[in-house]
C-alpha cells in the first residue's frame, strides 16, 4: 500500500498520488462491498452500476480480460475507494473495442460517480483498426468519460493508443479520455498516449471542469490524424482539448515531464 504523498513540483516525487486516508462525500452513506479479486470486482461492476466499492488487497488482472458494459446510458454512478491498494495488468479483449462508439477504459463511462484513492498500474488500450463507427470516440487509462464526477488520488501507468483515422471529435487521455464537469485532483499519469487528434496524458478533452494538482512523469503524447482534421485538434503533455468545445476549463498546480509530439494545430505541455 502506497503513503500519502503530497504534492511538490518543485521537487523529485520518488510515489504516486495515492492515500489511505478515507475522504469523506457528499453522497449518502451506503454500505461499502469489500472486494480482492478481479472476477469479482468485474461482475460487480457489470451488475451494480451505484454501488460502494472498497478494495481488500492488491489485485492483478493479468488472467481476466477486462470488459464492463458501461455507456452513456448505463453510466457507473457509485463510489469506488482503493484504500491505497493497485490494481495491475489490465488488457481489454476484442469485444471490449466493437461496440459502436462506446467509450473505452477501466471504467467506460461515470456519471456522478467517485473514484479515490487507487494505482492502477500496467494498464493497456490499443484501439484496432476498423471502420470508423465501430470505434470508440474516447479512451481513458481509468475512465472513458467522465461527468459531474470526482476522481482523486490516483495514479495510472499505461499505454493509450487508437490503430485507425479518427475524426476530430475523439479523445484520448493517460487517465480520462473525455471529462466534462468534473473534478481531477491529485492525479499522475506515466506511459504513452497516442494517435488521435485529442491526446493528453491526464485527459483528452476536459470542458466545465476543474484539475488541480495533477502530474505527468515520464510520459510521451503524441497526436495522429488526416490532415484536414488538423485545424480542431490539440495534443497536450497534461490535457489536450482543454474547454475547446464547450465551457471553459481550470488547471492549476500542474507539472509535466515528459514528449509532446504530432501534427495537431496546437502542441503544448505543462499546464496547456
Amino acid at each position: 500500500m502506497f503513503q500519502v504523498s503530497n504534492f511538490t513540483p518543485a521537487v523529485s516525487i520518488s510515489v504516486p498520488f495515492l492515500t489511505a486516508l478515507i475522504v469523506l462525500s457528499s453522497k449518502t452513506a451506503l454500505a461499502a462491498t469489500p472486494i480482492g479479486d478481479c472476477n469479482h470486482l468485474l461482475n460487480f461492476l457489470n451488475k451494480e452500476l451505484s454501488g460502494h466499492i472498497e478494495l481488500t488487497n492488491d489485485i492483478d488482472c493479468s488472467t481476466t480480460p477486462w470488459y464492463t458494459r458501461q455507456d452513456g446510458s448505463n453510466p457507473f454512478t457509485g463510489e469506488f475507494d482503493g484504500k491505497g491498494y493497485t490494481i495491475s495488468n489490465v488488457f481489454f479483449p476484442p469485444e471490449a473495442y466493437s461496440q459502436t462508439t462506446k467509450p473505452i477504459g477501466f471504467f467506460n463511462y461515470i456519471n456522478g460517480a467517485t473514484i479515490k484513492n487507487l494505482g492502477l498500474f500496467n494498464v493497456t488500450i490499443s484501439i484496432p483498426a476498423g471502420e470508423q463507427s465501430y470505434q470508440s470516440e474516447y479512451a481513458g487509462g481509468l475512465v472513458g468519460v467522465a461527468l459531474n464526477s470526482k476522481i482523486s488520488h490516483v495514479t495510472v501507468l499505461g499505454n493509450v493508443t487508437m490503430n485507425r483515422p479518427a475524426d476530430d471529435r475523439r479523445a484520448l487521455g493517460g487517465i480520462v479520455g473525455r471529462a466534462n464537469h468534473t473534478t481531477i485532483e491529485y492525479a499522475d499519469f506515466s506511459g504513452s498516449v497516442s494517435n488521435a487528434p485529442n491526446v493528453g496524458a491526464i485527459a483528452g478533452s476536459v470542458s466545465n471542469s476543474t484539475l488541480q494538482n495533477v502530474y505527468a512523469r515520464n510520459s510521451i503524447v503524441h497526436s495522429s490524424f488526416p490532415v484536414y482534421f488538423a485545424q480542431n485538434s490539440f495534443a497536450g503533455g497534461l490535457v489536450g482539448s482543454l474547454g475547446t468545445w464547450e465551457g471553459g476549463a481550470t488547471l492549476d498546480k500542474c507539472f509535466y515531464d515528459g514528449v509532446v509530439t504530432g501534427d495537431s494545430q496546437t502542441l503544448g505541455g505543462g499546464c496547456r
